[in-house]
């Protein structure tokens, strides 16, 4: 943890980042692959554009959505709830909360 400081919890309600545009593209074309693949093998061929369209379109669509609910959620994971209030902690101390709770989990 290099930062000087973390929010706890994190942003959330209307955010996006970019790391949730990098996950949902994922997530939607490891989907499209998955359905290529599925239908390559049952046709055993590979398939034309006009049936990989509504693939596409439907990667398209998981795309929006995936974002569209995580600009929706606040900074606990609620849909559509108003953000709870954050607190600024020192990394340094932040570190030693996270010391603390895994010795307690571990243990």
């Amino acid at each position: 943890m290099g930062d000087s400081t973390s929010r706890v919890p994190p942003s959330g309600i209307g955010q996006l980042r970019w790391s949730d545009l990098w996950k949902g593209l994922i997530k939607s074309v490891s989907g499209l692959l998955v359905g290529l693949l599925i239908k390559t093998i049952h046709d055993k061929q590979l398939p034309t554009y006009g049936e990989i369209e509504p693939l596409l379109e439907a990667t398209v669509y998981f795309l929006i959505g995936y974002l569209g609910i995580n600009a929706g959620t606040n900074n606990v994971g609620q849909l559509f709830k108003s953000n709870q209030p954050t607190v600024t902690v020192p990394a340094k101390e932040l570190e030693k909360v996270i010391d603390k709770a895994t010795d307690k989990a571990e243990g």
